[in-house]
């Protein structure tokens, strides 16, 4: 399954397609009502990463970019 291939990166090394890709596969898996409690929380912190990513204007950076950002600040 591809989703569990892009989970053994961290959220935070994830690409914004990435974690657009994921948060669709978790939703659309999701309705089924067969997620686990892992499954939830994985789920959270991709919401929680693209929104970050959102308030701070990174949604078209790389990962490495955000990170060299913030190292800068």
């Amino acid at each position: 399954m591809k989703i569990k291939l892009m989970m053994n990166k961290a959220v935070e090394a994830m690409t914004w397609e990435e974690l657009e890709s994921a948060l669709t596969e978790y939703k659309v898996n999701g309705n089924g009502g067969g997620m686990r409690v892992k499954d939830i929380q994985i789920l959270h912190s991709i919401e929680d990463e693209m929104s970050w990513r959102q308030e701070q204007g990174y949604t078209d950076l790389l990962p490495r970019e955000i990170e060299i950002e913030l190292s800068e600040e």
